[in-house]
């Protein structure tokens, strides 16, 4: 794929596990699980996005993007990155949950 067409994210594993919904964001990263991926530009992934991600070890994992790097990132030609498979749409989630509350 050409480089142009996805950017490097940071990515925390330590996901708020206690989601509130219609919160833009309860995320407060923790430096010790962050790992890069690539992520396709046409996710247009932003800093506190909750995403997926395949690992060897857990299969389908939940992470938050901690940081977006610009598009001029160097990567390291020595790691072996990974893709973001895609982002966690709430949107509707939200709908109901609030829906429901009335």
């Amino acid at each position: 794929m050409n480089k142009s067409q996805y950017l490097a994210v940071k990515v925390s594993y330590d996901t708020d596990s206690n989601y509130t919904p219609l919160k833009e964001s309860n995320f407060k990263p923790n430096d010790s699980r962050n790992y890069t991926y690539k992520c396709h530009k046409m996710l247009e992934p932003k800093v506190g996005d909750m995403c997926i991600v395949i690992t060897p070890h857990s299969g389908f994992q939940v992470v938050t993007i901690t940081e977006v790097f610009p598009e001029d990132h160097k990567f390291n030609p020595k790691i072996n990155y990974k893709w973001i498979v895609d982002k966690v749409g709430l949107e509707l989630y939200n709908t109901i949950i609030k829906n429901e509350a009335k």
